[in-house]
Formats: C-alpha cells, structure tokens, sequence
C-alpha cells in the first residue's frame, strides 16, 4: 500500500517535471529575445545620438522626440514579431497559450521595470520616451498572442 503511494506521488511529480519542460523553450525564447533587444538597441544607438545631435534647436519637447518613440516601439514590436512567430513555427509541438507568451514575456518585462525603470512621466516628449518605450517592451510579445488569437478566431467564424 505504502508502494503505490509513492508510484502514485512520483508519477505526479514526473507529470509536472514534464509540463515544465514543455514550457522551458518559451523562457529560452524570452531570454533570447532580451537579448536581442539590448545588442539592436547598443548598435542603433550610436546612430539615434548623432542623428538627435544633428538637429538644430533640439530640447526635450522636440518634434524628433516623436520619431525615436516610433524608432523604438518600431523595433521593439519586430523583434518581438521575429521571436513570437518563431517560437511558433520552429517549436509547434510545445504549447502555444497564455502561459507560454507570459514566460517568453517575462524576462522582458524583468528588465524593463527592475533594471530600466520607467519613469511614468509625461510632461515631455522626452519624457514620455522614456516610459512608452518600456511599457510596450514590456507587453509586447502578450499584445502579439493577443493579436495572433483575435485573428485566428475572426478566420475560424468567417469559416
């Protein structure tokens, strides 16, 4: 009697050992993905400065604000895109749902609200710079599932 309880507690935990493994590539993906996104940041960087540089007249409520917004959600959201939809197509026999974009999203989200700190200031564009662009790091890869499940549901009505 004794014997089938642990068969039966040991089965249970090889059950969750194996659920957690099928989620283990979403957080590999994830890290990758920050990863990504700090080296691409790192190297357009030094191209943003000297552009913002170049500009005549440039103070924190400058119209080029508006365009190193769009520059950063711009890549943020591609390389999101890039990862999101490979995870997908390279790895379709481990889960795609909820859980598995929240684990690809959470080392995103780690670094942008425990290591960059948003400000959540928006007096200036500058200012809003540096809180949008974290907010959407932050969500970007959950709007995509989102996104990718709102259309999948319009294409199985339309059927």
């Amino acid at each position: 009697m004794e014997n089938v309880n642990l068969v039966t507690k040991w089965q249970g935990v090889k059950a969750k050992i194996v659920k957690f493994a099928m989620y283990l590539p979403a957080i590999v993906f994830g890290v990758l993905l920050v990863e990504a996104n700090l080296q691409l940041f790192s190297y357009t960087a030094n191209h943003m400065l000297r552009y913002l540089q170049s500009v005549p007249n440039y103070h924190i409520n400058s119209i080029e604000n508006l365009w190193l917004i769009l520059h950063d959600v711009t890549l943020i959201v591609f390389l999101s895109f890039v990862f999101y939809f490979s995870y997908r197509k390279l790895l379709a026999k481990f889960p795609d749902n909820l859980l598995s974009a929240l684990l690809m999203q959470f080392p995103m989200l780690f670094v942008c609200f425990f290591l960059i700190s948003p400000t959540f200031d928006f007096s200036s564009l500058f200012a809003i710079h540096t809180s949008v662009t974290p907010l959407v790091a932050s969500s970007s890869v959950l709007l995509l599932y989102g996104f990718n499940r709102l259309i999948k549901s319009k294409v199985t009505h339309l059927s």
